[in-house]
């Protein structure tokens, strides 16, 4: 019994210096003794003694060795900035990225802010929503302060470890190498590897959210996993394992997309303070999908008109259907700019051809479908495109397309029930539109290209009652 009690009174200790915390959005209880200030102190130390050895071993990727060098770290910033503006946690650390020249598929954030992406891990994360699903993941250990809690059980671990040793002191020393060891064996394996598997699953989950937040596609995730379980093998048995056996993983993140695909669809959902917020979310979306309408492919007369505002641009544009001609998809329908421009439509309205006015052109093969008829909330489409243009530049994407919702907007051309369309391309957010059936065109239009977004608006447009062609004066 005085083990038991020696036991009792060094957890009782331990308790006493901490206390109970929640996980954000998961809620789960959790039992931290350390500070932030202390457990930011500790990866403090840790961060410098592996930064010395890194920059020791000449390891740390500098953009002056090549342009590609560059590239890799500047990919990194960019998803690392999304994801960590997506967390909430833009101004609690000082943040800092490295990317460190070594073979291994591995990535870690620390709790002060500190993120190093290993090169190996590129092959597998392929691009940058990959980057993104593992980066998510790991801030999620920040947000949730797994690192603090990993320490805690380590402590408790201790304290039982040092009480049952004080009570084997009154034992045959025959018995206690054999005793101790299966204490040892109990302390990893019962409770600081299951708690281990928790926090990983736990990262997955928060991660989705964070990685949807800053537009990337959380289906992505599950690939990456998929891939990261190709490159090391089956691995070793579940219950020895801080991680969660890939086919689990990969199960529980299915389950878990329905509530992370909200907020790829709408990234300006504030981040949920739980799960019950994250189910809210879920059902509106779900609601508003079954409520919606179907929209039938539009028609349009020759000169057909309608009129957009850029916020890139200081004037109005106006677009005008022309006619048809041959394109390599058949019949295309001719839509010219004033700015000169001309886009080449199939009667489906994919995307085949962009002319310019001097003469340069990019292609899309197959066109790319960013509408599919009949439109309808809920369905989705993937698509392998072919971009081509004039200057020889060619390169395939992966292209998905999503109707994720049928809502009100307001335009300057007036308020409509628009069809809200996710475009992404490699994973990564590429384009939303909000196509209004009254309007036959997208009354809105947001753009995410790598140096920043930019919006276009209707701001005019030929109502059905007028004569094709009338273009009113502004």
């Amino acid at each position: 019994m005085r083990h038991q009690v020696l036991f009792a009174v060094a957890v009782g200790m331990l308790w006493g210096l901490g206390g109970c915390g929640t996980v954000p959005i998961t809620g789960r209880t959790q039992v931290n003794l350390l500070s932030d200030a202390e457990i930011q102190g500790l990866a403090n130390s840790n961060y410098s003694s592996f930064m010395k050895l890194a920059v020791e071993k000449k390891a740390i990727l500098s953009p002056s060795e090549s342009p590609q060098a560059a590239s890799i770290i500047s990919t990194v910033k960019r998803v690392s900035d999304k994801i960590v503006n997506a967390s909430g946690l833009r101004g609690q650390f000082n943040w800092e990225t490295v990317v460190v020249k070594s073979k291994q598929a591995n990535a870690f954030v620390m709790p002060n802010g500190k993120i190093v992406v290993f090169s190996g891990l590129f092959p597998i994360v392929k691009n940058d929503a990959g980057l993104a699903a593992v980066l998510g993941h790991e801030v999620a250990h920040v947000v949730a302060r797994h690192g603090a809690e990993r320490v805690s059980q380590a402590l408790l671990a201790q304290a039982a470890l040092t009480a049952a040793d004080a009570a084997l002191a009154a034992r045959s020393s025959r018995n206690r190498p054999a005793i101790s060891a299966a204490l040892g064996m109990g302390a990893q394996y019962g409770v600081l590897l299951p708690f281990s598997r928790e926090h990983e699953s736990e990262a997955d989950r928060i991660g989705l959210i964070f990685m949807a937040r800053a537009g990337y596609d959380p289906e992505e995730a599950i690939g990456v996993w998929e891939r990261m379980e190709k490159n090391g093998g089956a691995g070793p048995w579940e219950f020895l394992s801080t991680h969660p056996s890939p086919a689990t993983r990969r199960s529980q993140i299915r389950e878990w997309l329905s509530e992370a695909k909200p907020y790829f669809a709408n990234p300006n959902l504030p981040l949920p303070a739980n799960l019950v917020e994250a189910k809210i979310a879920r059902d509106k979306s779900s609601a508003r999908t079954a409520l919606a309408p179907i929209a039938t492919l539009p028609t349009f007369q020759q000169g057909f008109w309608f009129r957009t505002q850029s916020s890139a641009g200081t004037s109005p544009t106006t677009f005008r259907f022309s006619g048809n001609m041959s394109c390599a998809s058949g019949s295309c329908m001719v839509v010219e700019a004033d700015n000169k421009q001309t886009g080449l439509y199939t009667q489906e309205l994919g995307l085949a051809e962009v002319r310019n006015a001097d003469g340069s052109w990019t292609r899309f093969s197959p066109p790319l479908q960013r509408f599919r008829w009949p439109l309808k909330v809920g369905e989705s489409w993937a698509q392998t495109v072919s971009i081509e243009n004039s200057i020889g530049r060619k390169q395939a994407g992966a292209v998905k397309v999503a109707v994720v919702d049928y809502e009100k907007v307001l335009v300057r051309a007036g308020e409509f029930m628009a069809y809200k369309v996710v475009v992404s391309l490699n994973g990564a957010l590429f384009q939303e539109l909000w196509y209004a059936p009254e309007t036959r065109t997208a009354v809105r239009s947001v753009q995410h290209l790598a140096k920043g977004t930019s919006t276009s608006e209707l701001i005019d447009y030929q109502k059905s009652e007028e004569p094709a062609g009338a273009l009113r004066a502004d």
